[in-house]
C-alpha cells in the first residue's frame, strides 16, 4: 500500500489568482478579471522570458493578430495553450497549479508572474479530477460533522 499525503484544498480564494490547470490552459479568476477591470477582453498575447520562468500576457478588448483567443467561463477568462504550457520549464502537467503573486500593468494590460513558484497545487496526479470531487464532498461533510459536533 502506498499512502499518499492529502492537502486540503482552500474553501474559497478571495484573492485574485492564475491556474494553469492540468488541461493545459490559463485561467484568471473572476475577481483578478473584476480587479483589473478584464470583462471585455477578447484575445491575449503571451510573452514567455527565455532565461527565467515569468511569462506575460497582454490583454485586448478586441481580437489581435498572433494572439490567443479568450474563452469565458461567468465572470472569469481562461485560454487553452497545450503547446505553450509544454514549452514552460519545470513545470509539473499533471496537476492545475494556483498563483496569485503578479505584477499588473494598467497602461499596458500586462499581467507577469513567475510560474516556477506556484502557491498552491491541487488535482489528483495519479487518477484525475474524479476522485478529486469526491474527496471535496468528503471535505465539506466533514466540515459539516465538526461544525454540528461543535454546536452539541
Amino acid at each position: 500500500m502506498t499512502l499518499k499525503k492529502h492537502t486540503p484544498r482552500p474553501v474559497s480564494s478571495q484573492e485574485p489568482f492564475i491556474s494553469i490547470t492540468k488541461s493545459k490552459s490559463f485561467s484568471f479568476s473572476s475577481r483578478l478579471v473584476d480587479e483589473h477591470d478584464l470583462g471585455d477582453t477578447e484575445s491575449i498575447s503571451v510573452f514567455l522570458d527565455d532565461e527565467d520562468t515569468v511569462i506575460g500576457f497582454q490583454f485586448h478588448d478586441d481580437d489581435e493578430e498572433d494572439t490567443y483567443t479568450v474563452t469565458k467561463q461567468g465572470e472569469s477568462i481562461s485560454v487553452t495553450a497545450h503547446s505553450l504550457v509544454r514549452q514552460l520549464k519545470d513545470i509539473d502537467h499533471n496537476q492545475t497549479k494556483r498563483y496569485t503573486e503578479y505584477d499588473f500593468d494598467e497602461d499596458d494590460m500586462m499581467l507577469t508572474f513567475d510560474y516556477s513558484e506556484p502557491d498552491y497545487y491541487y488535482g489528483s496526479v495519479d487518477t484525475g479530477s474524479d476522485e478529486d470531487e469526491e474527496d471535496d464532498e468528503d471535505e465539506e461533510n466533514d466540515e459539516v460533522e465538526s461544525e454540528d459536533t461543535e454546536s452539541e
